[in-house]
């Protein structure tokens, strides 16, 4: 099964799935996003396909990382906060939804709400959400 992943994480995270040099990724926020990290390694382990979309306010260009049955994109996300909210994250719901459009993957799992779990809503399979956080408390 080709399961779609939308949440943070980094690269060093996951650097036994994909097939690159460490020193090729300076400037990617370091250690972000270990529920997903860990999700996708069991995920692949099981035979599964993982393709996720994450973001990073460090970096200025996408950026896709891939090894066996894995790929990884990285997405620029606006730096300042407020323009981000202001129209809801779209630019960043839009990349992400693109990211897994392209790789049709067989189901999407968003991890937290907002831009990940509302460019999950957008594609046309089916998609769960973990929350791992409450936002408001």
């Amino acid at each position: 099964m080709h399961i779609g992943m939308l949440g943070p994480c980094s690269p060093n995270l996951v650097l036994d799935l994909i097939d690159v040099d460490p020193s090729q990724l300076s400037g990617i926020t370091p250690d972000a996003g270990i529920p997903v990290a860990e999700l996708s390694r069991e995920l692949i382990r099981r035979g599964h396909q993982v393709t996720i979309a994450a973001l990073d306010s460090a970096i200025s260009t996408s950026r896709t990382l891939v090894g066996p049955g894995f790929s990884l994109t990285i997405i620029p996300q606006r730096p300042a906060p407020r323009s981000r909210v202001r129209d809801f994250f779209r630019a960043e719901r839009r990349h992400l939804s693109e990211v897994q459009q392209d790789a049709t993957p067989d189901l999407v799992h968003a991890h937290w709400t907002y831009e990940y779990e509302l460019a999950a809503q957008a594609l046309p399979v089916p998609y769960v959400t973990t929350i791992h956080d409450v936002p408001l408390a």
